[in-house]
């Protein structure tokens, strides 16, 4: 099966936006209690662990350990 991709023009009038992705990655991790890995989240949304770990990065509050786990800076 194929990994999802993203939209990264926001002017585009099809597909999954990639703010969208990262906002939706972001609630997530809000959701699942402090147990969220950036494996779980790539599995979860059908995509690579690098996307995952590049919307992560884009978010203003979310972090990922060396080790991928991933959790809201300041938690």
């Amino acid at each position: 099966m194929p990994y999802i991709s993203f939209e990264r023009n926001e002017d585009a009038d099809l597909g999954i936006m990639w703010s969208d992705f990262i906002t939706a990655v972001g609630v997530f991790v809000g959701t699942n209690g402090g147990k969220s890995t950036v494996k779980n989240i790539a599995m979860s949304f059908n995509t690579t662990p690098e996307l995952v770990r590049e919307a992560i990065d884009a978010h203003y509050w979310l972090v990922a350990s060396a080790d991928g786990t991933v959790f809201a800076d300041g938690d």
